[in-house]
């Protein structure tokens, strides 16, 4: 998120690709965090408005959950960048 705003600290765990291919900057940044919403439920749902706007506006990436697959690992490791390992 902070290099998606200032530039600075390019060190992504994610492909670039995930941030819409490029190294630019924002002025806004939404990080939309959907806890046990799969791959599987978004291609079923694509047409919903919601989502489709997603589609045309923003990036939609696929990517793999960490294991184990929970919402205290998953929260803990977005908000400090570590791996469950290292959270404890």
């Amino acid at each position: 998120m902070e290099a998606l705003l200032t530039g600075e600290s390019w060190n992504f765990s994610l492909p670039i690709s995930c941030f819409g291919g490029s190294k630019e900057t924002y002025d806004q940044v939404i990080l939309l965090f959907l806890d046990g919403f799969g791959w599987k439920l978004f291609e079923r749902h694509l047409e919903h408005p919601f989502l489709r706007r997603f589609m045309e506006k923003g990036v939609v990436s696929k990517i793999t959950s960490q294991f184990p697959s929970t919402t205290s690992a998953q929260v803990t490791t977005i908000h400090t960048g570590q791996e469950v390992g290292q959270t404890g």
